[in-house]
């Protein structure tokens, strides 16, 4: 079983969600401890990087002032050791107070997180997982602690 991004046609790559996880409540809410926006996170998805033993969360940060269907940016942070988070992408570097990583967007299961959040991007959760555009009603089945 492998990882990364699945390139499809000339279209843009699709990423390989087969290894999107929901991440626990208490890491997406630790991470939310620290956000400078009005808002909050949802469609928070997590991949490990088994080869460094940490875990990529990315969420969708959805501002209080945007409708529920309105697509936020996806941040990215790392989870070292199951407790001591960083901030990966610009994002999550100017939207919260997590150090800065120095991981980067470009590992893949970074990547693997960001396309997990992106495809359930404005998605509020009413939308009962009907939706199969990019692979999403399996993302969506996952359900969402965050």
């Amino acid at each position: 079983m492998g990882s990364g991004v699945v390139a499809v046609g000339c279209g843009m790559p699709q990423p390989d969600t087969a290894a999107c996880e929901v991440p626990p409540t208490s890491v997406v809410g630790a991470i939310s401890t620290r956000l400078h926006a009005d808002g909050g996170l949802r469609n928070a998805r997590q991949v490990t990087d088994r080869g460094d033993r940490v875990t990529f969360v990315s969420a969708e940060l959805h501002l209080r002032e945007d409708d529920a269907d309105t697509q936020g940016d996806v941040l990215t942070w790392v989870v070292r050791d199951g407790e001591t988070i960083e901030a990966v992408d610009e994002h999550a570097r100017r939207e919260s107070s997590w150090a800065r990583s120095g991981y980067h967007v470009g590992r893949a299961a970074a990547i693997e997180s960001r396309g997990c959040a992106d495809l359930l991007r404005g998605d509020d959760g009413s939308s009962d997982c009907d939706r199969t555009d990019g692979g999403v009603a399996p993302l969506c089945a996952l359900g969402d602690d965050g």
